[in-house]
């Protein structure tokens, strides 16, 4: 949504993104869907995550560090090309819950225009759907990072053990919103509140844990109560 308001009202607006091992798979098809509606490619920069010891060691401060990273990356991209005012899509619904990397995006300077005009996430995806953007239906989105407890090591075979067991999910239950996290040897699911009835098929869940079991999980569960935001804390 900010994207496509930029690209209507600003003289010159550059879209940014970065691409490392902690995006999502859905993330990345939602950025080519980006690509195809606004008919322009975003400028992309390769960010090698994992060797970042203040990120993969995954500290209480984690999101705060890897945000000062990204935001310095933007920040210096912008520059790079005469630009000095660089936005970001925080909204007002975000300002809700513990986002240390809010603090980041302003010690760079990064501005959060839809959060300060109190535009929530309901608001984002009304608008969304009146303009056909592809956001207006996407399930809600959390960097691979957010599925491991502080202080538990992030490794590359970490991660793709992770995406793996979501990709999974969403083939053989075929859903949207889900979320594999990382406890050892364990591996806790969970999926959007209005997506938990479609679990109770004994065969595919006989296939998950065939399929989760290949992964190097020894022990796969489903989460009574679905998806939660800040589970991992």
């Amino acid at each position: 949504v900010l994207a496509s308001i930029a690209a209507e009202s600003a003289q010159v607006a550059v879209f940014l993104t970065v691409d490392s091992s902690i995006v999502t798979a859905p993330d990345r098809k939602n950025l080519e869907n980006f690509a195809e509606s606004f008919g322009t490619e975003p400028v992309t920069s390769e960010f090698d995550w994992i060797a970042h010891e203040n990120l993969a060691n995954n500290p209480p401060e984690r999101c705060y560090n890897c945000k000062s990273e990204l935001a310095s990356l933007w920040r210096k991209e912008a520059e790079s090309r005469g630009l000095d005012v660089v936005i970001e899509g925080t909204n007002a619904s975000d300002l809700d819950k513990h986002r240390p990397g809010i603090k980041a995006l302003k010690e760079f300077g990064i501005q959060s225009p839809l959060a300060e005009a109190g535009i929530t996430k309901r608001e984002i995806r009304e608008y969304a759907a009146a303009h056909n953007l592809p956001a207006a239906d996407s399930p809600s989105s959390t960097c691979l990072a957010t599925r491991f407890p502080s202080g538990t090591q992030i490794t590359q075979e970490r991660l793709e053990r992770v995406e793996a067991a979501e990709e999974i999910m969403r083939n053989l239950f075929d859903i949207e919103c889900v979320r594999a996290r990382y406890h050892g040897d364990l591996v806790r699911i969970e999926v959007g509140h209005d997506e938990k009835e479609k679990l109770f098929d004994s065969t595919e869940l006989d296939e998950l844990h065939r399929k989760l079991k290949n992964r190097g999980f020894d022990y796969i569960t489903i989460d009574a109560y679905g998806y939660q935001s800040g589970s991992m804390k």
